[in-house]
């Protein structure tokens, strides 16, 4: 656990946080070294290889082609038929890396099947939850069925070819999940580090505000102050599932790094990740001059287009009344300070 069995396998580093809590935006940064391959969110990467014209939306790589059109990914992919006999491109989830898309899996070929689909999904997210509890008698339970063993090694596979491709030593995947996190850290052979990114709350619910009002057509402040109780309570819920999650990692491999102190102290605060990825050559991550990436998922800001600046985001100061505020602070205030935001 957290140990190279090769001192030439790349260190893996895994950004964990909720979504809109600036792993976008970290990962950019990361993947600007020269010495980091940003690959995304690599546990989307089968799913991606699914998702076509006929579902929600169309599986890119950051270049804007398909994964399996990619001149990045599509040799990586060739070579995975090569190796292990599944093609991504016509059986996607044949080769899992992770649990994602399990709850898609047979929506376009057998509709049917998908309400089952979606059922095992949860048991399943329900068993590794059970997995890396505190508690020995859950972790016994869960453990009858462990397919993210094999999963995790096609992981450090996919790794170990990225870094050979891109010839790079670091490996930086923003997956987010706490779940996938705690797989990849508990199974792989690489040495591993965590990245904990958070977002001051009142920031990063108004951010899920907007974007469903924008969904949804509805910008009346009762529907916004239904989502802001449901954004908060699923803020605490997910940051306290990656604490959760993370006692399970040694003090040594994971930090946490705040979404504004990024902002706001950009030198110092990627300084301090560099070094804990072992790294140096900050300048080259704080140049906004480079191509495009070949990254999988993600926010849209990462298909096709390129990051001109760091800006942090503060419209929430503008947009939350004061009984909204409230709201936040009553549901988020404990665990807030004890991530260093103060109301």
């Amino acid at each position: 656990m957290g140990h190279r069995e090769n001192p030439a396998d790349p260190t893996y580093v895994y950004v964990a946080g909720r979504g809109h809590s600036g792993t976008t935006l970290l990962g950019f940064l990361l993947g600007n070294h020269p010495d980091i391959c940003g690959v995304g969110e690599l546990m989307y990467l089968p799913l991606q290889c699914f998702r076509d014209h006929k579902t929600r939306w169309e599986g890119l790589c950051g270049c804007g082609e398909r994964p399996f059109n990619c001149e990045f990914w599509s040799p990586i992919i060739a070579d995975i038929e090569s190796e292990f006999g599944h093609n991504l491109k016509h059986r996607p989830f044949g080769w899992r890396i992770s649990d994602a898309g399990i709850e898609e899996e047979y929506r376009s070929t057998a509709p049917i099947r998908s309400p089952y689909s979606w059922a095992r999904h949860k048991v399943w997210r329900a068993l590794r939850r059970m997995q890396y509890s505190r508690h020995q008698t859950s972790q016994r339970i869960g453990k009858f069925h462990v397919p993210q063993k094999l999963w995790i090694e096609r992981r450090d596979y996919l790794a170990r070819r990225i870094s050979k491709q891109s010839c790079c030593s670091v490996i930086a995947d923003i997956s987010k999940d706490y779940l996938d996190m705690r797989d990849v850290y508990d199974y792989s052979s690489l040495q591993n580090k965590v990245i904990f990114i958070t977002r001051d709350c009142r920031a990063n619910i108004w951010s899920q505000v907007r974007m469903h009002c924008k969904r949804h057509g509805d910008a009346s402040r009762e529907h916004v102050e239904r989502v802001i109780v449901r954004s908060s309570r699923d803020w605490v819920s997910v940051n306290r599932r990656i604490l959760s999650a993370l006692e399970g990692v040694r003090s040594k491999d994971w930090i946490h790094v705040r979404y504004e102190d990024i902002c706001r102290n950009t030198v110092a605060e990627m300084d301090r990740v560099l070094q804990f990825a072992g790294l140096q050559n900050l300048d080259e991550v704080l140049d906004f001059n480079q191509p495009v990436e070949h990254t999988i998922a993600g926010n849209r800001v990462r298909f096709g287009g390129k990051m001109k600046a760091i800006r942090e985001d503060l419209a929430w100061q503008d947009e939350l009344r004061p009984g909204e505020l409230r709201i936040i602070a009553d549901i988020c205030g404990t665990l807030a300070g004890q991530l260093g935001y103060s109301f």
